[in-house]
């Protein structure tokens, strides 16, 4: 946040209107705190924590991306090329938290295009 100050201010903001001073945040605030889930998912967009992906293996011959995959090629696909696509991400090599906040700057966990620890969304492969 340091790199950021007013990210930090924003996210500051936030909490300073939903939790109450006399109490400490906890998980009933999260749908509240929409800037502030979307800050912590455009982290993990930028800093993979799992680079490479999960190896897959073709169960039959398939094409992808118009490239010719022979049944029990091992795949293994690379976070940093989905989470740096700028097909998907309005900022790709920014930091920019509103990449998980939808028109009305409500968090938007599920983004095509976002796989953090590995995990693949069906529709993505």
């Amino acid at each position: 946040m340091i790199k950021h100050p007013e990210i930090q201010r924003k996210i500051q903001a936030e909490i300073d209107s939903v939790v109450p001073r006399d109490r400490l945040p906890g998980l009933d605030d999260r749908p509240s705190l929409s800037y502030l889930e979307a800050t912590l998912y455009e982290v993990e967009r930028l800093v993979s924590v799992v680079p490479l992906l999960v190896p897959h293996c073709a169960t039959q011959d398939i094409e992808v991306n118009g490239f010719h995959v022979r049944k029990v090629t091992v795949l293994m696909g690379h976070a940093g090329s989905c989470h740096g696509d700028p097909q998907v991400w309005q900022r790709p090599d920014e930091f920019y938290p509103p990449h998980f906040l939808d028109e009305n700057g409500k968090f938007c966990p599920k983004k095509h295009g976002f796989i953090p620890f590995s995990i693949l969304e069906k529709a993505y492969y």
